[in-house]
């Protein structure tokens, strides 16, 4: 199922040239909704780190609070992406381990989060918010 949903990924952004491909944006946070009340953050800094929590942190407060200073708290790592715009991370923290992977689609980012303590894992589109 993980490859189905890859090759998916993979063919819608085929549909974008490289040109519409965005280079990884440093000053806002890629926001995917879960459910109801909880969100996905991926924030970037430099050229190859990145952090990423879930949290009912409402979207306008997460620039204030999904910060590098607090990556002891949340999962962090290293992001590697390819002129073909597929993104890979691997990240850890004090929740466990997991790996992030997936395309990048103009401004947005679809992922599949595998979390490597139980082999699950989670499909999910990020939106670049700017705040």
């Amino acid at each position: 199922m993980k490859k189905v949903i890859l090759i998916g990924f993979g063919v819608l952004s085929s549909l974008f040239s490289y040109s519409q491909c965005s280079a990884i944006n440093n000053d806002g946070i890629y926001v995917a909704r879960i459910d109801s009340t909880t969100n996905a953050y991926l924030r970037f800094f430099g050229t190859d780190s990145v952090i990423t929590t879930t949290s009912e942190i409402p979207r306008k407060l997460s620039q204030q609070h999904i910060i590098k200073e607090y990556k002891d708290f949340v999962l962090h790592g290293t992001y590697k992406k390819n002129k073909s715009c597929f993104i890979k991370m691997k990240l850890e923290g004090i929740s466990g381990k997991a790996k992030l992977e997936g395309y990048m689609m103009g401004d947005n980012i679809g992922l599949s989060k595998i979390n490597l303590q139980n082999n699950t894992y989670t499909n999910l589109l990020f939106f670049y918010k700017e705040y």
